[in-house]
């Protein structure tokens, strides 16, 4: 199927970076008057160097931690693995993210299915650690929502009012759901494995958190603690929509827009924000690439590059 002379899957590989680059186009685009653009390239070389550091042992600890919990869920739905080799399929699936996030998906997918794991249940298994990973997000959100921004009250708690409805369809077990592959590992971890999974992905989040929160004090932007809790989820949600890629654009937009109170110039916010984002990527592309050259990395890239055509 093609639109406009170009193939659909073409279209949809490319609208990402077009939607995102447009986006940081537009907030960039003040900047080219010489005044407004020494204030922002001012706000890069007065960042500390220690801001560089927080952000590459953010990226560190946040993959240590993603490793972990990806280790914990497997030995959960009885997908038996070394830590070195979940570490690797980690790195692997960061590698490929960065580039194209469905690719990254797809490796997981791949590595499952080489432990007899069926497309739909790996699928499943995916699900659930995506699922806790907003759960996670949405409760530092919620508990820091009533005392920050009051306007965003109904919308933070109206999404955290989903979550009983959610753990009560879990307990209940409706057979229409629990009978399908695609939703068999949500029932079969059951509310334990998802307060488990919960507990165990939450340092994942508190290494992004820690890290952001660091960044945005080194270029001035002096968000409170309370409000960070609510805000930087936020932004981490925006990130991984996939209307852009890797949240280029769509971050630094919400960033601006909900930091830039607290940041002496609204430049000093999205320099926090593209220099985060820079250095997280560079961070993970080394790790992945590290984990790309090993010979059960190379084993994963055939395979899922083979799954995706």
């Amino acid at each position: 199927m093609r639109t406009f002379g170009v193939p659909v899957k073409r279209l949809r590989a490319i609208a990402p970076w077009v939607i995102g680059l447009a986006i940081l186009a537009y907030l960039l685009w003040p900047y080219r008057l010489p005044e407004k653009r020494a204030v922002f390239v001012s706000a890069f070389r007065n960042a500390p160097p220690w801001a560089a550091g927080a952000a590459v042992a953010g990226a560190l600890a946040a993959y240590i931690a993603d490793t972990f919990v990806t280790w914990c869920v497997f030995a959960w739905t009885h997908v038996r693995m070394r830590f070195r080799e979940v570490a690797i399929i980690r790195g692997v699936t960061y590698f490929f993210a960065v580039v194209n996030y469905n690719l990254g998906q797809v490796a997981m997918v791949v590595v499952l299915a080489r432990k007899g794991v069926r497309a739909a249940r790996a699928t499943g298994i995916i699900l659930f650690m995506m699922g806790i990973n907003l759960v996670v997000l949405v409760a530092f959100a919620a508990t820091a929502v009533a005392k920050v921004e009051p306007r965003l009250r109904v919308v933070v708690w109206a999404v955290a009012g989903l979550l009983p409805l959610y753990l009560l369809v879990i307990a209940v077990r409706p057979r229409i759901l629990a009978s399908r592959e695609l939703f068999a590992p949500l029932f079969d971890l059951g509310l334990r494995g998802h307060l488990l999974g919960s507990l165990a992905r939450a340092p994942h989040v508190i290494a992004m958190m820690g890290a952001h929160f660091a960044i945005m004090r080194a270029f001035g932007v002096a968000v409170p603690i309370s409000t960070a809790a609510l805000f930087i989820p936020i932004i981490f949600v925006v990130a991984v929509l996939p209307i852009s890629v890797q949240g280029l654009g769509t971050t630094q937009a919400v960033a601006v827009q909900l930091l830039a109170p607290y940041a002496p110039s609204d430049a000093a916010v999205l320099a926090y924000s593209l220099y985060t984002q820079v250095i997280w990527a560079l961070t993970l592309v080394v790790i992945g690439t590290v984990c790309v050259r090993t010979q059960y990395g190379r084993s994963i890239r055939t395979a899922a590059a083979a799954a995706k055509k």
